[in-house]
C-alpha cells in the first residue's frame, strides 16, 4: 500500500484510544498515549525502508528514515553470523529486499528494539528519559509495524510471514498499489473513520461507559474489524 494509506490505517486503529483517555484519563498517562501514537504513525513506514525507491518515510520522517537504512543492515547481517544461521536452519541468505527480512515478524521485533535502544540513548542524554517513555516507543512501533505488514497482507504481492525461515508462506490479497481505481484502501479508511465517530458519540451520550473492560472491548474489536479486512480484501 501506499505510504499515506498505512498512516491512515494504523493512526485511525490507535486514534480512539487516544482521544478517549485524553478526554477522560487521569492525565497520568498523557505523555504515554501520545508517544505510543506518534510510534505507532513511524512504525506504520519503517518496514518500507527496505524499498529500492524513496518511501513515504523518506519525505516525511527523513531523520527516521536516514536512521532506518543502518539500522535495516544491522537486521539484515545478525541472519548473517554462521551460529545463528545454523541455529535457526536458515538455507538462504537473507539480503537486502523489498518485502524480505523488514516485513517479518522477526524483522520488526529486531527494527522495534534497536530503533528504541537508539531513541532510549538519545533521550538519556537529553535527561528525557522515564520507563512510560521507553515503553510507550517500543509497543508504538511494534505495533505501527505490524498493522503495516498486515495491511500489505491485503496486496497482491503479498506478505511471507514465516519469513526467514522459509520461503514459500505467502499471504495475499487483491490489492493493487498503484491501481488507482482500486478503491478498497479508501473504503476501509472511511468504515474506521465511520467506527471512531460512532465510539465518540456513543461515549459522550453515555452509551458506552468509560472503563477498563471499554477499553479491552475495543481492543478485540479491532482485532475483528482487521480480520474481516484481511477476508474482504480476498475477494
Amino acid at each position: 500500500m501506499l505510504g499515506k494509506q498505512h498512516i491512515s490505517l494504523s493512526a485511525l486503529t490507535i486514534l480512539p484510544f487516544l482521544v478517549i483517555y485524553l478526554m477522560y484519563g487521569t492525565g497520568k498517562f498523557t505523555n504515554f498515549y501520545i508517544i505510543l501514537f506518534v510510534a505507532v504513525i513511524i512504525g506504520s513506514l519503517i518496514p518500507d525502508c527496505d524499498c529500492k525507491g524513496k518511501p513515504k518515510l523518506a519525505y516525511d520522517f527523513e531523520p527516521i528514515y536516514k536512521l532506518m537504512i543502518p539500522l535495516q543492515w544491522v537486521t539484515i547481517n545478525i541472519f548473517k553470523i554462521s551460529k545463528i544461521k545454523t541455529k535457526l536452519k536458515l538455507n538462504y541468505e537473507v539480503k537486502a529486499e523489498h518485502r524480505g527480512i523488514m516485513h517479518s515478524p522477526v524483522g520488526i521485533l529486531i527494527s522495534s528494539s534497536l530503533l528504541t535502544m537508539v531513541f532510549t540513548i538519545i533521550l538519556f542524554l537529553l535527561k528525557l528519559l522515564s520507563g512510560y517513555v521507553f515503553f510507550a516507543i517500543f509497543f508504538g512501533l511494534i505495533i505501527g509495524q505490524f498493522l503495516h505488514l498486515i495491511q500489505d497482507s491485503m496486496t497482491v504481492s503479498g506478505i511471507n510471514w514465516s519469513f526467514p525461515f522459509n520461503d514459500r508462506n505467502f499471504i495475499k490479497g487483491n490489492i493493487r498499489t498503484w491501481d488507482r481505481e482500486n478503491k478498497i484502501p479508501s473504503y476501509f479508511i472511511g468504515i474506521l473513520i465511520i467506527i471512531f465517530i460512532g465510539l465518540m458519540m456513543g461515549i459522550i451520550f453515555n452509551y458506552i461507559p468509560v472503563n477498563f473492560m471499554t477499553y479491552i472491548g475495543m481492543i478485540f474489536l479491532y482485532i475483528l474489524i482487521w480480520l474481516i479486512f484481511l477476508l474482504v480484501s480476498k475477494r
